[in-house]
């Protein structure tokens, strides 16, 4: 192989054993590399936001059950 060539491997393999760190990084929890935190503090603030909302609509039976004594009650007034 010519040095060109060699060169050429040498970097594709570097890349490639750089890639490599990044997902075993990745998927072991300590990512020195931001965009893995990113995506970890994403995943967080879904898992909150749909935390929240199972809560709101576990209110929503609550909400009607009120609505209706209200009326009810309207109604036996009138």
């Amino acid at each position: 192989m010519e040095k060109e060539e060699l060169q050429k491997v040498l970097l594709e393999q570097i890349d490639l054993r750089r890639r490599l760190e990044q997902e075993f990084h990745a998927l072991k929890g300590s990512s020195p590399f931001p965009v893995f935190h990113n995506f970890q503090d994403q995943m967080k603030r879904e898992l909150a936001y749909r935390e929240e909302i199972v809560q709101q609509l576990q209110m929503i039976p609550y909400a009607n059950i009120i609505r209706k004594e209200k009326v009810v009650t309207h109604l036996n007034k009138s």
